[in-house]
């Protein structure tokens, strides 16, 4: 095989090609222009087939459309179900922080109504979609031996909220003597 130069006819030069790379220009024999390479492939490279246009590899490299879209198609499901586990886990999250965020609420309205002087009282309370209802009034407190006590107070706060559809309500209260 001698190289040639680039310009030389098409008719008795072919072009090589493997895989995707352009080798060089060599001349063929007309023998095995248009003819399956067996046993050993042309002269230029072994296991190629010959025609007038290219030597091209007998078993092509490469993907099909086909196997393309379908490793497409693959991927695109796999980062869809890792979107929705996403999606799925902020969701917790932001439920875990809105608890969070009302557990600590609960504790100091309860705290604050605590402190003295009781009377008694009842406020509903709006706050970034949270409804608290505060109330403080007197209690009796029966014992064991059915005696009644007075001069204790109880002392509530509630919280109501709705996480998508479903409705969430939080209760704390505790009782104090005060006479």
């Amino acid at each position: 095989m001698s190289n040639l130069p680039i310009s030389a006819t098409r008719p008795f030069y072919q072009e090589i090609h493997f895989g995707r790379t352009h080798l060089q220009k060599v001349k063929l024999p007309a023998k095995h222009k248009g003819l399956p390479a067996l046993a050993g492939g042309s002269p230029a490279f072994p296991g190629t087939v010959c025609n007038d246009r290219r030597c091209a590899p007998s078993d092509p490299t490469g993907f099909t459309l086909i196997e393309v879209l379908t490793a497409m198609g693959m991927f695109c499901f796999a980062v869809l179900g890792l979107l929705y586990a996403l999606n799925v886990t902020l969701e917790a999250s932001r439920d875990v922080d809105r608890q969070k965020v009302v557990r600590g609420e609960l504790e100091n309205r309860l705290a604050r109504l605590s402190l003295p002087p009781l009377k008694e009282f009842s406020a509903t309370i709006g706050e970034d979609g949270v409804q608290y209802i505060e109330e403080i009034r007197r209690e009796t407190v029966k014992t064991e031996d059915l005696n009644l006590h007075p001069g204790y107070w109880r002392v509530r706060v509630l919280a109501a909220w709705k996480v998508g559809t479903e409705p969430q309500q939080w209760d704390v209260s505790h009782l104090i003597w005060s006479p």
